[in-house]
């Protein structure tokens, strides 16, 4: 009898570190991301506070929106606060409650596709105005990120509807909205990064300066694109293949810090790429080899010294635009 129920201690010993160890794999890397996407929101709230001081001259709707976004990413940093407080504080008497799927996970997604449609609607915007508003441009991008958008929400819903991971991850109806919401958000970013890089190759000119901006421009754009592309891809590859861990779960998270930081990013690079068009318009270097227009100076003694003049004015600007608005 003894030896019976020490066999069955052990037995129930061994089965219970086999669950921790579980639970370990399941929370560990969600506890470490999302303590990544929290440095991420105290990076985007500083650059929402050197924006909002910096640019108050723009127009209220902009300014408005950038109030909204960060409103939104308070309140997404809020839902995944509690859900690490829920898996780490509350049930830590009670690890195999972990495998619940607690409600501020579903609203957690529900403002991160808010805060990635809007991001995303704002670069759409951006190629809208870029490409001399043609709404067949901008329309197609627009469709995939409305698509996206619902297919995001459907996701949330599965959440609530499901009471465990494991349930979740068996669903095929479940598995197929957050590997298509994943999909669909790495193409809005393929698109749009790609239509926004040629539109502004479009506007390059002769004049260096503006080609350097354009240069800048198309360099942002394709960084911000390709990093929140990636993100969306890691994900994907997670839900998939890490069947046992909640880690694409806080690399979705990450990815609503990425799109909001991506267009505040862009808001804010303004000031320096109108000084770099600003400055030094007028230079007047010593140069033999250029092909641009020189003028030739007699020295006494004989010398002949070729000086080309590059100057840029406000005739040329009017002549040569930059039309990209960020």
């Amino acid at each position: 009898m003894d030896a019976s129920s020490a066999a069955s201690a052990a037995q129930a010993q061994a089965m219970m570190e086999a669950a921790v160890e579980s639970i370990k794999t399941l929370l560990s890397p969600l506890l470490i991301l999302v303590c990544v996407a929290l440095i991420f929101f105290g990076i985007f709230t500083a650059q929402v506070y050197a924006y909002w001081f910096t640019y108050q001259n723009d127009a209220t709707s902009l300014r408005i929106f950038v109030l909204v976004l960060w409103l939104f990413e308070l309140l997404h940093t809020v839902f995944c606060m509690h859900m690490l407080y829920t898996y780490f504080i509350e049930d830590i008497g009670a690890p195999l409650n972990a495998t619940i799927i607690v409600w501020s996970a579903a609203a957690s997604i529900y403002a991160e596709v808010t805060i990635a449609g809007a991001s995303q609607g704002y670069f759409i915007y951006r190629l809208w105005a870029l490409s001399g508003k043609n709404w067949i441009v901008a329309g197609v991008p627009s469709i995939l990120l409305l698509a996206r958008v619902a297919i995001g929400f459907a996701t949330a819903v599965f959440l609530k509807k499901y009471d465990t991971w494991v349930e979740f991850h068996a669903q095929q109806s479940s598995r197929t909205t957050t590997d298509s919401g994943l999909v669909l958000s790495a193409m809005v970013d393929i698109l749009v990064t790609l239509l926004l890089t040629y539109y502004l190759h479009k506007q390059k000119t002769s004049f260096r300066r503006t080609q350097h901006i354009m240069q800048r421009m198309m360099f942002y754009s394709i960084n911000t694109g390709a990093i929140t592309m990636c993100c969306s891809i890691t994900a994907l590859f997670m839900f998939n293949f890490l069947n046992g861990s909640l880690a694409f779960g806080g690399m979705v998270e990450i990815l609503s810090k990425l799109y909001a930081n991506s267009v505040l990013a862009m808001l804010n690079a303004r000031k320096h790429l109108k000084g770099k068009f600003n400055d030094n318009t007028n230079s007047i270097p010593l140069n033999f080899t250029s092909q641009e227009s020189r003028g030739t100076v007699d020295v006494n003694g004989g010398v002949r010294i070729d000086i080309r003049k590059d100057v840029i004015n406000d005739r040329d600007r009017e002549a040569h635009p930059v039309k990209a608005e960020f």
